[in-house]
């Protein structure tokens, strides 16, 4: 069982994600962030982190991404899907 005060906690970790992103959308809407200091905030700290990171995992792989990403989609797109109406004919008689 779980005990009552880990649930509790629980939850509120659930929330504050959603809560975050919904007022950092409502900031930028109301325009409480000036565009150049996003971007010069954006390219200059953040940008430069997710790019040495995708980088040496990227690297680190002896195939290409793009066509792994393809066939990925290709196989996606074309996988059986299960057929929601086949038994209408059999409901109906």
């Amino acid at each position: 069982m779980v005990k009552a005060a880990v649930k509790g906690k629980l939850w509120k970790k659930e929330l504050i994600l959603p809560a975050l992103a919904l007022l950092t959308f409502t900031l930028a809407w109301a325009g409480a962030f000036p565009q150049g200091f996003v971007e010069k905030w954006f390219s200059r700290t953040v940008y430069p982190d997710i790019s040495t990171a995708a980088r040496m995992f990227a690297d680190a792989a002896t195939f290409a991404w793009r066509r792994f990403g393809f066939a990925g989609s290709i196989g996606l797109a074309l996988r059986p899907r299960p057929m929601f109406f086949a038994n209408c004919d059999r409901a109906a008689a």
